[in-house]
């Protein structure tokens, strides 16, 4: 058995401080950008949930693809929902039953 190059201590050490020299940089390089760079990582970072989650419920927990695939449905429709929301806002505008919505959600 082979040894890892790296422990995942070290790896995630290694990948917070690349992550936070690289958004200095690029904030460095243009102010307007730190939105965009914060959207960027958030996408980066739900790509890292989505694919080590699924590692995790194949290897660990023994899932089959099809049930890890079913697993992750009602994540990706937690993600859509408000996606669905957004545009629907836009071409209708507010509806009473958003506007009712707000106040409870904000608990």
């Amino acid at each position: 058995m082979s040894r890892a190059l790296f422990s995942p201590r070290q790896w995630l050490t290694l990948a917070a401080l690349l992550g936070v020299s690289f958004t200095a940089w690029a904030a460095g390089a243009d102010l307007g950008q730190a939105d965009k760079q914060a959207t960027n990582w958030t996408a980066i970072g739900m790509f890292g949930v989505f694919l080590f989650l699924t590692y995790y419920l194949q290897q660990t927990l023994g899932f089959s693809p099809v049930s890890t695939g079913l697993a992750f449905l009602p994540m990706v429709g937690a993600l859509l929902g408000p996606l669905v929301d957004i545009v629907e806002l836009g071409l209708l505008g507010p509806s009473p039953r958003e506007t009712a919505a707000l106040p409870p959600s904000a608990v």
